[in-house]
């Protein structure tokens, strides 16, 4: 007890938190995609940082593959099937 005061009983946040992190995964996943091919797209093709494209491509694959278990369990076959597309 600090201050007279309880302390805070944060587990709902760290349920909460767990629960959105596949979400935020894949948001994230897709607005660095969006912002990426423009620049892939709109310049010159030997101004394209080859590793870097490399690179994200194969930790997108990876992070989408560990979200696509959570939709899995969740039983959320839509986004299964989104994700399975995806990773090809």
């Amino acid at each position: 007890m600090l201050f007279g005061m309880e302390p805070t009983d944060y587990t709902r946040l760290q349920t909460i938190t767990k629960e959105f992190t596949p979400y935020n995964t894949l948001w994230t996943i897709v607005h660095r995609w969006y912002s990426d091919i423009d620049q892939w797209m709109d310049n010159p093709f030997n101004s394209i940082d080859a590793n870097a494209a490399a690179k994200f491509v194969e930790e997108s694959i990876r992070s989408i593959v560990s979200a696509n278990r959570y939709f899995k369990d969740k039983a959320m076959n839509q986004i299964v099937a989104i994700g399975e597309k995806v990773r090809g």
